[in-house]
């Protein structure tokens, strides 16, 4: 790769069409993926409190799907 062609080009990573939430295993297989190509990720290191309370509100008490996916969310 050239260098003006990297120089032109570096910032694309901040244009994207979708964004995808995944686990580290799907991460990883996106990474070996991509190869040479410019995106952006961003790592969501710590249980958000807003999150939480979204989830909260959203939740059926008598479900225990819901309650395992509550679970799985703040952990």
């Amino acid at each position: 790769m050239s260098k003006d062609l990297l120089a032109r080009d570096a910032w694309s990573g901040d244009h994207f069409s979708q964004e995808v939430k995944t686990g580290m295993t799907e991460l990883a297989a996106i990474l070996t993926q991509c190869r040479d190509t410019i995106f952006t990720v961003s790592f969501k290191k710590k249980v958000d409190l807003s999150d939480i309370e979204a989830n909260l509100k959203k939740i059926n008490l008598k479900d225990a799907k819901s309650i395992k996916s509550l679970q799985k969310s703040v952990t």
